[in-house]
């Protein structure tokens, strides 16, 4: 055994489970942005979907530069973007919150919304 925990085709199989997901998420996000561009679930979707694609293509990005050794130009701007995979995390949270109409369901959940972004900004930190 040498650890490799499933080796490549493991790999490739949860990316391509991944995949799907993310796209599938971007699909309907699309959707609900067209047919309904006041509701706010279809935005927050689609910003989830578009940082989290960008947030892996730059960590690939990073492994074929830094590990693989491939010169390519834009390593310190994927070292940036990489870590936006936080933040699609983050907008999960208030897809769930504002479903299904995209507001908050009443006003006493403005006093969770108001701390949640100090939770946002203490998390990477801490972690």
């Amino acid at each position: 055994m040498t650890g490799d925990a499933g080796g490549p085709n493991r790999r490739r199989a949860t990316l391509s489970r991944l995949a799907v997901l993310v796209l599938g998420c971007a699909t309907v996000a699309i959707i609900a942005a067209r047919r309904h561009p006041g509701n706010l679930i279809g935005w927050l979707s689609l910003a989830f979907a578009f940082l989290f694609l960008l947030s892996n293509d730059a960590g690939f990005y990073l492994v074929a530069k830094y590990r693989l050794g491939r010169h390519l130009p834009l390593g310190p701007v994927m070292l940036f973007l990489q870590p936006l995979w936080i933040a699609a995390l983050a907008i999960l949270p208030l897809i769930v919150l504002m479903f299904p109409e995209g507001r908050l369901p009443s006003s006493r959940w403005r006093l969770a919304l108001a701390g949640y972004p100090v939770l946002v900004a203490v998390f990477p930190p801490v972690t």
